[in-house]
């Protein structure tokens, strides 16, 4: 057990910074000697993010982000021992929200929402909106960005089609992967989401997509393996959904064999929020939730 926590614990946990994912690069060569020197504890304290505070919200506050000053979508205590920051995560790929987790903040920046982006086939355009939005995550003490949302669009009428830049894969890789590039300029973290086929919100938690093998790999794998390529993105989030029968937060031949396997990604895969319903999706891929 003690071995497949290590493998877990992925290099912009332990660096807090985003540098280039090369075979045995001095990024390697920290990460593991960092995690040489964490206990169990440390190990599993990386392995869950916790909701902020939601003013008036429905969720009960956690008491392990009751000192927080910024609370946010999602926080990971840091090992200050081994100069391990906290993890802040915000959403997303439009700008730094504020729902409700910041109450005297006044907000970020609204930015045009990604399928208008997606609309101008402007790689650059991406880029500096990352750079921008990165730039505001930072002020605020975010080091991750949940944003990189590059699902394709195949329902008209899935509730999230803003979010993404369109059906078409190579544009949405190529747009994608600059704004990520963007956004790790400012040395914050970003995901690139949701991995993968999760192109419908409604009943988003148990829809089943039904897929060939061949038209997914020539479709949102593709559009993935060329935006991770051209990125190499912190994090990739997993989706709610089910891919011909099995949840992909869960299933190992997605992860496990075509992202870390195949595609060779050193990454760390995080979940949506809530979508973690076994504790055997750590064996299957997903490093954190």
């Amino acid at each position: 057990m003690r071995e497949v926590l290590a493998g877990m614990i992925a290099l912009p946990l332990i660096l807090g910074s985003i540098q280039a994912f090369s075979q045995e690069s001095e990024a390697d060569v920290r990460a593991r000697e960092t995690e040489q020197q964490m206990t169990d504890d440390e190990r599993f304290s990386l392995l869950i993010s916790i909701l902020g505070n939601v003013a008036g919200g429905s969720i009960a506050p956690d008491p392990r982000v009751a000192h927080l000053e910024n609370p946010s979508a999602g926080w990971t205590p840091g090992i200050p021992r081994l100069g391990i920051p906290d993890l802040q995560s915000s959403d997303a790929s439009m700008g730094v929200t504020n729902p409700g987790y910041r109450p005297d903040d006044k907000g970020a920046t609204a930015f045009p929402a990604s399928i208008v982006v997606g609309s101008t086939f402007n790689p650059d355009l991406a880029r500096e909106g990352g750079v921008a939005i990165a730039r505001e995550a930072r002020i605020r003490g975010f080091n991750i960005m949940l944003a990189g949302g590059m699902n394709l669009t195949r329902e008209v009428r899935n509730g999230r089609n803003y979010e993404y830049y369109g059906e078409d894969p190579l544009l949405s890789a190529i747009l994608a992967s600059e704004q990520v590039n963007g956004i790790q300029s400012q040395q914050v973290i970003s995901t690139l989401k949701h991995y993968t086929l999760n192109a419908n919100e409604t009943n988003r938690h148990w829809l089943d997509a039904l897929i060939d093998p061949v038209a997914h790999r020539e479709s949102d794998l593709l559009a993935f393996q060329m935006a991770i390529e051209r990125s190499q993105p912190g994090a990739i989030m997993s989706g709610y959904n089910k891919i011909n029968g099995e949840y992909a937060g869960g299933s190992h031949h997605l992860l496990n064999e075509v992202l870390k396997g195949a595609w060779g990604y050193k990454g760390y895969v995080m979940s949506d929020w809530g979508a973690t319903p076994e504790w055997q999706y750590a064996l299957h891929g997903v490093d954190c939730h």
